[in-house]
């Protein structure tokens, strides 16, 4: 297996017992490498508001030259050195950074340093060199502060690897340094922030030392840049503190903290312990230090207020505080949020860091175990099972759960990071912890092999029974639920939290190695799914990975994404992050989306991020990963159109018809835009061909609808009496979409929707849709069916084509047959709201296409005795309560599989009416009802 640099800690400890209390278990010192990362709007804010103490030294880099006493190194002793520049542009016109924005520091003008990669690799070589160089401080004397912070702004991007520092070092010595890394996990080919404001504590480093040095340092990066300006130090406030972390977790009264929960079915319930580290960030002593939790629903009810508090605190010292009081939420679906306030007897200066951000967790119904908390504000984190020193196949990265009470397992997810090789293969295990804190495996999964449509997303591996019963995992135990590479010489990356919040190490992750556990310092994205889970959409189409570009001009060209649901559930695609570039995104609605780009020159050799959102009403997946755009071997982009291919002929003999600019034209019930086209066809031979269009500018406008030439062989227009049929070609996506009409009717115009020589009309609604499918399922034998979408093809004939030599016969409620054996189709079109009845030689699946209606928006009417119904929604819903309205005037249900619905003597064999299936019914009187929304 490859190795590569160590990307996480491990916590190299022995595991020990999980039963220690609560108190213990979270007591922990304080992390004095804390760095906080501000943009230039919020520094203004924080700096107008936060009252620090004196400066003690800066440096704004205005002596047009590196500064007295500083030093620039190049260990690869290329040259390739920090220098000074005043440059608008920090990477100084390299290949790749022709059109940086300007660095946009507080004193940026007047001269900053920048290590310009780029700059140094243009023209690009064979083989780009890395970067691998700092730049120094000379000594600065602090012998009189017993604070201190440093401050600077920078701006970089880099490139291309994942092996690259980033790191400002502090020394009081020049030989021993403490390393701070300030790179924010920001992704290959993403810039920062611009300017990004650091304000890092040194203050047990550099506090009372005569000689302190602050060192600038980048390495294993080749191209782009880093900038630095305006960097200073300062001592800290009088009084001041603030949250170091923040914790909400949860407790089992025999095993004591479980750890945190973003997701916790409503069955396996735990009382929550809220507490946080409070650090004495002043310089002066803090009297009656005094934690306050609040925990809201998602109604915005505080549900719970309580308040912990500690003597006093010394400077830099940090308390852990807990609530005495423990919440436990009732069993059933909500989510909470808990936010902390902390306080003292003295007047704080910095008022706004006595408060954090909100913690939040889900009670559901859906049956997901997570502790991915922030995955909405994933930002890139990742770990690797095999980047670990000494990492062997068969490492293995897990994350806790402990049940309360016994459940099934039915899979473990895991967020695959874009960074990892397709052909991987892995492998998911369960491991139960036992009291004596030795792990032993309880079920696994099969080997899978990851694809490219898997990258930047969640995979699901179902658990693979072996012994039956052995999914089912006993209450009151703690298990690892985790992936191992299982083969493969690849790299494998898991998306983890991007460090925003802290977590209880050795109560929610773990690592193994050959044979040793360990903690591990990050939270991996691994879950744990209980049966009855619905799990996420799964991304089918592996992402565009390369975009088509050209250095002389523009490119448009369309990109697809492609969505499929585990449950067949219906989906919901959004686009969360997408370059300036994309001019539009649509989700076509049946688990795909187009996307229009158009890169520029300027985008040329550059990565960019992309992110969607696929939901299928109880649960998300996302989809996140980079982009190259770039010239590559096939790459010619197709020249986009400006008008459908729609072409007609003049007859010498045409119907008008006016299209208002007073009625609604749209399309999924969206007004086109000016430059989209509406166009009105006619059936040529059994196709649809054009007889004329115009493009719709907002404004009224006609549309001429030639009629045929009989002069002809072939229809090359509309026949007398022909009905119009319509559609709507969309410029944003170049789609087409069918449409329906509504017409003036007499005598405000003299026709209405069929083709009469010199005829005129009016449209009072053009109605374009997206075309949706219905798959019906069809038995061998007799069977009853219906559809709940409007057709385009709706004849008999058409919609059994497909298999109408299996077709032995088809009746209506009316008694009408369709035949084929005999040339019969007395059914002709089938209606919305019948039911059918036919006859298959064997199993077959009818798939109707077209506009799938409002059940509720249509009337059925019921005769007095016996018809054939048809079902409209697209779900399955209680026959009692979709019949409810008609109830005490209906006799009978039948169904095709002979099961039965009879009020009178209490008798429910069918249970839900279904989506595709036809029922007989038989009425006292006629009735007229209609179903419940979708």
């Amino acid at each position: 297996m490859k190795k590569i640099n160590v990307m996480i800690v491990l916590v190299a400890l022995a595991i020990g017992s999980f039963g220690q209390v609560a108190q213990q278990a979270m007591q922990k010192s304080c992390e004095l490498s804390e760095v906080e990362h501000f943009t230039a709007k919020d520094w203004k804010d924080y700096k107008s508001t936060k009252a620090f103490g004196a400066v003690i030294w800066e440096e704004d880099f205005s002596g047009a030259t590196l500064p007295t006493g500083w030093v620039t190194i190049d260990n690869n002793s290329l040259g390739y050195v920090w220098i000074w520049t005043n440059s608008a542009n920090p990477g100084l016109n390299g290949q790749y950074s022709t059109n940086t924005p300007p660095f946009n520091s507080t004193t940026a003008t007047n001269g900053y340093m920048v290590l310009p990669g780029d700059h140094y690799n243009t023209p690009i070589p064979s083989m780009p060199d890395d970067m691998d160089a700092y730049v120094q401080t000379a000594a600065i004397n602090c012998d009189t502060a017993h604070s201190v912070m440093l401050k600077f702004e920078q701006y970089f991007r880099y490139c291309c690897g994942n092996d690259q520092i980033m790191q400002v070092s502090v020394s009081t010595n020049n030989t021993t340094w403490t390393h701070f890394d300030v790179s924010q996990g920001v992704a290959t080919n993403y810039a920062s922030d611009n300017p990004d404001v650091v304000l890092l504590n040194i203050t047990p480093l550099a506090a009372l030392q005569s000689t302190v040095y602050i060192r600038f340092y980048m390495t294993g990066v080749s191209h782009y840049y880093w900038a630095v300006d305006d960097i200073q130090l300062m001592t800290a406030s009088q009084n001041d503190i603030k949250f170091a972390n923040a914790y909400n977790y949860f407790y089992d009264s025999n095993w004591g903290a479980t750890g945190s929960f973003s997701k916790i079915p409503t069955n396996q319930i735990m009382p929550n312990v809220c507490s946080a580290d409070v650090w004495n960030y002043g310089d002066n002593v803090q009297t009656n230090v005094t934690l306050e939790a609040e925990i809201w629903n998602n109604a915005n009810q505080l549900v719970f207020n309580q308040t912990d508090d500690t003597s006093q605190l010394s400077f830099n010292d940090t308390a852990f505080l807990s609530i005495d009081s423990l919440f436990t939420a009732p069993s059933s679906p909500n989510t909470y949020s808990v936010a902390y306030h902390c306080y003292q007897t003295q007047t704080d200066e910095i008022p706004e860091d006595n408060f954090t951000d909100t913690i939040s967790w889900e009670i559901t119904q859906n049956k997901i175990f997570a502790r991915d908390r922030q995955q909405e504000r994933w930002t890139g984190g990742v770990l690797s099972v095999n980047s670990f020193s000494g990492g062997l196949d068969g490492d293995f990265l897990g994350v806790q759960y402990f049940l309360p009470n016994t459940a099934t397992v039915n899979s473990i997810s895991v967020f695959i990071d874009y960074h990892t090789d397709p052909g991987t293969i892995i492998v998911g295990q369960i491991y139960e912890n036992s009291p004596t804190s030795t792990y032993f495996p309880v079920i696994g999964t099969e080997e899978y092999e990851i694809q490219e449509a898997d990258l930047g997303t969640w995979v699901t591996l179902p658990v693979y029974i072996i012994n039956p019963g052995s999914e089912v995992l006993p209450g009151g135990s703690n298990y690892v639920c985790g992936v191992e590479c299982y083969s493969g010489f690849n790299d494998l990356y898991i998306g983890s939290e991007p460090g925003d919040y802290p977590h209880l190490i050795h109560l929610e992750t773990k690592i193994r190695l050959t044979t040793n556990w360990y903690w591990i310092l990050d939270l991996p994205y691994i879950r744990l799914n209980l049966a009855g889970a619905v799990l996420p959409p799964v991304f089918v189409s592996a992402p565009f990975t390369e975009i088509c570009a050209s250095s002389a001009q523009n490119y448009p060209q369309v990109l697809e994404i492609e969505v499929s649901d585990p449950g067949n559930l219906p989906l919901t695609l959004t686009a969360i992050d997408l370059p300036t570039f994309v001019s539009s995104f649509t989700d076509n609605g049946n688990g795909t989306a187009t996307i229009i780009a158009e890169p520029t020159p300027a985008d040329m050799g550059s990565s960019f991020k992309f992110r969607f959102r696929a939901d299928n009403g109880t649960v998300q997946n996302e989809q996140i990963f980079y982009a190259l755009v770039d010239s590559f071997a096939g790459c010619i982009p197709p020249i986009l159109p400006i008008a459908p291919d729609w072409n007609y002929t003049n007859t010498g003999n045409s119907h008008v018809i006016l299209i208002p600019d007073t009625i609604p034209v749209t399309i999924d019930g969206i007004q086109v835009a000016a430059g989209d086209y509406i166009g009105v066809f006619y059936d040529s031979l059994g196709t649809l061909a054009c007889a004329g269009y115009q493009q719709w500018t907002g404004q009224t406008t006609s549309v001429t609808a030639w009629g045929d030439d009989a002069s002809t062989t072939t229809p090359d227009g509309f026949a007398p009496g022909e009905a119009f049929i319509w559609k709507i070609w969309r410029l944003s996506d170049f789609n087409e979409f069918n449409a329906t009409a509504t017409y003036m009717q007499p005598p405000v115009m003299l026709n209405t929707g069929f083709y009469i020589s010199y005829g005129m009309s009016g449209l009072t609604s053009l109605q374009g849709y997206t075309m949706q499918y219905q798959n019906i399922s069809l038995p061998q034998g007799w069977s009853y069916f219906s559809s709940y979408i409007i057709p385009v093809e709706a004849s008999m004939d058409s919609l059994c084509a497909p298999f109408v030599s299996e077709v032995l016969i088809a009746k209506d409620g009316n008694g009408n047959t369709y035949w084929p054996l005999f040339g019969l189709n007395l059914i002709g079109d089938i209606s919305i709201g019948q039911g059918y009845q036919v006859k298959l030689a064997s199993a077959q699946t009818m798939i109707v296409a077209g506009q799938a209606v409002q059940p509720q928006n249509i009337p059925i009417t019921l005769v007095q005795s016996w018809s054939l119904l048809g079902y409209l929604r697209q779900n399955p819903g209680p026959i009692t309560a979709m019949l409810s309205s008609v109830v005490t005037q209906l006799i009978i249900v039948k169904n095709g599989d002979g099961q039965l619905y009879w009020p009178q003597w209490g008798l429910n064999d069918i249970v839900n009416m279904m989506p595709g299936k036809g029922y007989q019914i038989k009425m006292s009187s006629q009735q007229t009802f209609t179903y419940p929304a979708n």
